[in-house]
């Protein structure tokens, strides 16, 4: 209802308006945002015995997934190396505050509640890539770009994000002010450290684009909105 009002707001004063399925390092529990984040909650619930990182928190400390080729390149190229930091280096607990089960703040904003992530999100950390290249955003990006192929995965995030889309093209064909719906801002790679999956990332990507499009058709009445 909120964005519908918004909408109908910038078309009282002639104001055109592009839906953009924004997201920065994917969700707050990463010190991003854009994913709910019982998404990623949820991934790390069902992690499995490799009990890859999706959250930060105690159990999962933030951590980089930068494997030594890129660190490598980095090098080469006199780029900065990222590094998490932390605000209070006396916090014996740095990664309570807000996080998923740690009964110490909504895990929706530990992006600016927990004080050890705000220099991880700062401006000169997102000019390093520290958030994007954290093992959290890499496993998450990954999972989530090939959650179509899976009846699991795709029940507990492909559709509820397919659900997300049509609310957006529903919001399109109300308003003659919407013009278009991007799927998703700024995809981030994902898979490192593995050189394999972050290099068949773009083809997971572009594979998750085609399920979703195949997906829209396939409704009892196609969506007509442009999709960016």
């Amino acid at each position: 209802a909120r964005l519908q009002e918004t909408v109908q707001a910038f078309a009282s004063e002639g104001v055109y308006v592009f839906l953009d399925a924004h997201q920065d390092a994917l969700c707050t529990t990463n010190g991003g945002e854009g994913f709910p984040w019982w998404i990623t909650a949820k991934m790390q619930d069902t992690a499995g015995w490799l009990n890859k990182s999706y959250i930060t928190s105690p159990d999962h400390p933030l951590r980089l997934a930068i494997p030594d080729f890129l660190h490598e390149i980095l090098t080469l190229m006199g780029l900065p190396i990222p590094s998490v930091k932390l605000a209070d280096e006396s916090d014996p607990d740095p990664w309570r505050a807000y996080s998923v089960g740690g009964n110490a703040g909504n895990p929706a904003h530990m992006n600016v509640g927990n004080v050890n992530m705000r220099p991880n999100n700062c401006d000169s950390a997102w000019g390093e890539g520290t958030l994007i290249l954290s093992a959290q955003v890499q496993n998450a990006a990954h999972r989530f770009w090939n959650s179509h192929a899976s009846p699991k995965e795709r029940q507990a995030y492909f559709e509820p994000y397919l659900n997300f889309v049509r609310f957006l093209c529903s919001i399109w064909e109300a308003n003659s002010n919407v013009v278009a719906v991007e799927l998703f801002n700024e995809p981030p790679i994902g898979g490192l450290p593995s050189f394999v999956k972050a290099m068949a990332c773009r083809r997971d990507l572009f594979s998750f684009y085609s399920a979703v499009l195949e997906a829209l058709d396939d409704d009892s009445e196609p969506t007509k909105a442009p999709l960016a």
